[in-house]
């Protein structure tokens, strides 16, 4: 599970000496960060502790500080909607996370030193009030001890955060920890070393579909994503009762997955005029007229789609190394699911092909 702390730096108000065309990029990179908040479909979270400083100090936005940064009044009223909408909700707050997390790794035998931790590059660090860099410290050290017992909090923590003058693409950290039971083995000199993702934008964040299919390790597990795997396309129940059989490690079970991208890839980025198959593979063809002629055969070809009607379905391509099929239906008057499939399994019969 991917989960992205918002690092406080981005909402922090710039200083009254910035210059216009520095507020405004602060705020074009603000607006960018809360959207995709609100939008994603991983985690977000945020520290109670460190916003708690920045509104202390004035620092976070709300309406009086945005205004004296020159922002429009309709801009801030949109800001200050999304910003509630975020910071709003408490099962956002990574503290009470923490909090459970450091009582995991005292039960574990050890305690986390937060004030003897090494940040690289200093910069993240550096650039934060003073007050939020003892936060962030206990934070990320927490987080570090989690991901090195192999939690999936800590392995899936990722950090927003604005860009740096370091070319680096990782918070590398060095935590030092207490032994608080003499039956525990510790790392080298009791120092842990881990590292978390940065992210400077949002289209840096892996994307939500290969993350979610490390996970498919059947076809089961292929229908019950497809939704979320294929967003462009559609199905008809008939392709789940296929997929269905596919078992951990089945042959075909890779192509198919390879051959559905293709189409979706191609689908959603298709607005009008012929569907372009350039980039679909499995030879792409209709039926010959004799099989289309056949009753027995075009009845094999028939099935029922989601809006309970039952349709032929006659372009194809191939699926191998098995002789296997994939059927499909265009609709380009849609506005989503242009490309229905009909039907993944073994070859059909033809006038050609019986078995």
């Amino acid at each position: 599970m991917i989960s992205v702390l918002i690092d406080p730096i981005i909402m922090s108000i710039p200083p009254n000496s910035a210059s216009k065309q520095e507020v405004e990029k602060w705020l074009e990179s603000m607006e960018l960060w809360l959207n995709e908040a609100l939008n994603s479909p991983y985690e977000w979270l945020f520290s109670d502790s460190c916003n708690y400083i920045l509104i202390q100090k004035g620092l976070f936005p709300n309406w009086g500080n945005l205004s004296l940064c020159g922002v429009n009044k309709n801009i801030i009223k949109l800001l200050i909607r999304k910003i509630a909408q975020i910071f709003g909700d408490r099962n956002r707050s990574i503290d009470p996370q923490i909090k459970d997390i450091e009582e995991k790794l005292k039960n574990l035998g050890y305690d986390v030193l937060a004030a003897k931790v090494n940040f690289s590059p200093e910069e993240f660090l550096n650039r934060q009030i003073d007050e939020n860099k003892n936060n962030l410290q206990e934070i990320l050290a927490t987080a570090g001890a989690c991901k090195y017992e192999g939690d999936e909090f800590g392995k899936g923590l990722k950090i927003a955060t604005q860009n740096l003058e370091t070319d680096c693409a990782e918070l590398q950290i060095e935590i030092e920890v207490l032994c608080i039971r003499p039956d525990v083995a510790l790392p080298t000199n009791n120092i842990i070393e881990e590292s978390f993702p940065l992210i400077f934008t949002p289209e840096s964040l892996p994307s939500p579909q290969l993350e979610l299919l490390k996970k498919v390790r059947n076809g089961l597990d292929l229908w019950e994503n497809r939704d979320l795997l294929f967003p462009s396309l559609d199905f008809c129940e008939n392709v789940g009762n296929q997929l269905r059989k596919l078992l951990p490690g089945d042959m075909m079970l890779s192509p198919i997955i390879k051959r559905l991208f293709e189409f979706e890839e191609a689908t959603k980025s298709w607005r009008e005029g012929q569907f372009n198959y350039k980039a679909i593979g499995g030879k792409i063809r209709g039926e010959s007229e004799s099989t289309m002629s056949n009753k027995e055969y075009v009845a094999l070809r028939t099935f029922v789609c989601p809006d309970g009607t039952s349709r032929v379905f006659e372009k194809h391509c191939s699926l191998t190394p098995r002789e296997w099929r994939l059927y499909f239906l265009e609709f380009p008057e849609k506005e989503s699911g242009k490309i229905l499939i009909g039907y993944i399994g073994l070859h059909r019969t033809t006038t050609q092909y019986k078995f």
